[in-house]
């Protein structure tokens, strides 16, 4: 909760996400920002905050950074 990511660059294989690689019940995110000199870099489910939300829940967040696969599939 309130954490702003910035000037930073995260790198993983499957599940890569700025704040949490797999969210799942009872992970809550509220108010991230990661701000646009942060690139997130992954394969397969790749995201800004989450690499894999499956029942999380994300509020009042925001990406301006960049986001990158490898070739794998689910990128957000």
């Amino acid at each position: 909760k309130n954490v702003k990511i910035k000037d930073s660059s995260i790198s993983g294989d499957t599940n890569t996400g700025a704040v949490i690689g797999y969210a799942d019940f009872g992970v809550k995110i509220d108010n991230v920002d990661v701000d646009s000199t942060t690139t997130v870099e992954g394969t397969t489910h790749t995201g800004g905050i989450a690499g894999y939300n499956k029942y999380g829940v994300i509020t009042n967040s925001s990406v301006s950074g960049i986001i990158k696969s490898d070739g794998g599939s689910y990128l957000g």
